[in-house]
């Protein structure tokens, strides 16, 4: 294996982070940014032994939702965030056409389903190794899947 500096004469970086929650919990905070640009290969963590404890990806859920609307929709579509490492896409549709019938009583959503698109972020060079997770579900059982470059496509 080779290592590109000696890390027993090189000098070390222990660090230690922590971040302390006050007032009403507004805003996002940041733990460590790193990035690597410019190259042909671009690196931003090496990892020479052990390993990331308690790492969790940043999920996005898209595709679940409750409609009232005269005509049954039949698709969805949203943008993927750059930063979601796993995506959840559920064609699930509960729709009505509408809140309440003639008694005034609350009218019970239908399920049903729906195709919904996946708009996928744009990548550059610098993300290489970029990857997205993903798993579509409707009522129990897993999805077809079909996708371009751009988009992809959940098939009910």
């Amino acid at each position: 294996m080779y290592f590109p500096h000696r890390l027993d004469t090189e000098p070390w970086l222990v660090l230690r982070m922590k971040i302390l929650m006050t007032g009403g919990g507004l805003g996002t905070n940041y733990g460590m940014i790193v990035s690597a640009r410019g190259a042909d290969k671009n690196i931003a963590i090496d990892i020479y032994g052990g390993c990331i404890s308690g790492m969790a990806y940043k999920t996005q859920m898209i595709g679940w939702k409750s409609r009232t609307e005269e005509k049954q929709p039949t698709e969805y579509s949203e943008s993927i965030s750059r930063a979601t490492g796993v995506l959840y896409v559920n064609t699930q549709l509960n729709w009505r056409t509408k809140e309440k019938d003639a008694k005034g009583n609350d009218v019970e959503y239908t399920k049903t389903s729906w195709d919904v698109k996946a708009i996928m972020p744009d990548m550059y060079p610098h993300d290489d190794g970029h990857t997205i997770k993903g798993k579509a579900w409707h009522r129990g059982r897993q999805q077809g899947v079909s996708h371009t470059r751009k988009e992809l496509l959940y098939d009910t």
